[in-house]
């Protein structure tokens, strides 16, 4: 923490930029103008800065930035491993460097754009100022991208905004990149970041001693107002809770080398694994995995909070898993009031509408079954929390079985503890893909694809046959 009398140094120097029509310095709580601090007086050649998501951090870095290129008319390099991240904080950059006349004289514009035409702009790369010194932003996003060609030979100044995404590799070539522009202690790196992988970003905030580490707990950032106790919560429970806001690394024995961690522990599914499930008459949903190249076809119901292997087969013959679905529907049909009652409605039949199943989702709805086919590649419900309907759906399961899902005693069932999940590089939850569990189990997950498959949203499209 800064000492009382940097701390309020540094309030009156943020006062130069305003929030919400106030000045900032005023605004802000202790551990943004902490971290302004670090970057706007270079407290130290290195930081590492960790706060839950949502505290502020671009805000902070976007005014010590604007502070030190001005003042010391230094270069900076803001990059991010996220796509369109550095962008939140070039977009910050631009708005504050608006706040005062003294950074708007310091600008350099180029003749054929007006302040009020940079002013509006939203997907500036780089501001530059009459003295010396400047801002520009990079991505180092993607697996290609080469990190000398993105930031360049002259970046002696960098903020890394997303640091615990960036692979081994990467982050090397950006420290070497640093050690070319001068000594240790002449060259500034600013790393930023939630608490995802155990990599050099972890190693920095918890444990470097050559590191500056700003540790912003959840915590504090609810006592300091820029967090809200009933949002919080409202978010527990949702992918990656304990790092995004607790600020918690994950334990050592959970995550893997290539950063994938268990979605289910053996104790979690042995937990749900009951001797007998009796069916009620509420409705159902069915997923459908349909193997291929002596995989098992899995049918598997799911039924509120319990949930059942219905059958399975090794069959590649299409028709014989048309058959099969309509067994199944015509199987849980009741009689109530002297009218049929369909527990399995048809668009609550998911099948992977991949390969071979795609085959079968064609043939039912020739038949005028209008099954629901699932792409589990496609984009998810919520895009903002998960890489694909696949993602999305094994984390729907995870909640369910962890809420008290019951699973009608099989083997099989232990294919659940072989799935294993982590955070992309655009900071959303990602299965691992089928064809690397394959390699890693040498088998397919079969019965665990099919009780994903239950999580589906249901096709719009009208059954003719089942009305």
């Amino acid at each position: 923490m800064l000492n009382s009398a940097l701390l309020k140094q540094t309030r009156e120097l943020l006062n130069l930029f305003e929030i919400n029509g106030k000045p900032a310095g005023d605004e802000m709580p202790d551990g943004q103008v902490e971290i302004a601090a670090a970057i706007a007086y270079k407290l130290n050649p290195r930081v590492a800065c960790l706060a839950p998501t949502g505290y502020g951090k671009s805000e902070a870095i976007s005014m010590g930035v604007i502070l030190r290129a001005v003042q010391y008319r230094e270069p900076f390099v803001i990059g991010s491993v996220k796509y369109g991240t550095s962008d939140i904080i070039m977009k910050k950059v631009i708005e504050h460097i608006f706040d005062h006349d003294y950074f708007i004289k310091q600008l350099e514009i180029d003749e054929n754009q007006s302040l009020t035409e940079l002013r509006r702009e939203r997907n500036k790369s780089n501001v530059n100022f009459k003295q010396g010194g400047g801002i520009r932003i990079i991505s180092l996003f993607g697996s290609e991208a080469d990190v000398s060609k993105a930031i360049g030979e002259h970046a002696p100044n960098i903020v890394l905004d997303e640091s615990p995404l960036l692979v081994p590799t990467k982050y090397l070539q950006l420290l070497k990149i640093l050690e070319g522009t001068g000594d240790y202690n002449t060259t500034f790196l600013f790393e930023l970041g939630n608490a995802l992988n155990r990599n050099h970003f972890m190693q920095n905030v918890l444990f470097n001693d050559n590191y500056l580490k700003i540790n912003i707990s959840l915590e504090q950032a609810i006592a300091e107002g820029r967090l809200d106790q009933r949002s919080v919560d409202e978010k527990r429970g949702m992918p990656f809770f304990e790092q995004f806001y607790e600020c918690k690394f994950p334990d050592e024995d959970t995550i893997d080398e290539k950063g994938y961690r268990q979605l289910l522990t053996v104790s979690e599914v042995e937990s749900g694994i009951m001797g007998a499930i009796d069916p009620s008459n509420e409705h159902m949903k069915l997923g459908v995995d349909i193997g291929a190249g002596g995989d098992f076809n899995v049918y598997v119901i799911r039924q509120g909070q319990k949930a059942w292997i219905e059958s399975s087969n090794r069959s590649n013959d299409t028709m014989t898993n048309v058959n099969e679905i309509e067994r199944i529907i015509e199987k849980y049909t009741v009689t109530e009031n002297n009218e049929k009652k369909r527990l399995l409605k048809p668009e609550n039949v998911f099948i992977d509408d991949i390969g071979i199943g795609k085959g079968v989702t064609d043939r039912c709805k020739e038949k005028s079954i209008n099954v629901s086919g699932i792409t589990v590649g496609e984009v998810p419900t919520d895009k903002t929390k998960y890489k694909n309907i696949k993602a999305e759906n094994y984390w729907l399961l995870r909640q369910w079985l962890k809420a008290g899902g019951k699973l009608l005693k099989r083997t099989e069932w232990q294919q659940l503890t072989w799935i294993k999940y982590k955070v992309s590089t655009d900071k959303v939850l990602q299965i691992e893909p089928k064809e690397d569990l394959k390699q890693r189990t040498g088998k397919s997950p079969d019965f665990a694809e099919a009780l994903m498959l239950t999580f589906s949203t249901p096709s719009p499209e009208p059954n003719l046959r089942f009305l």
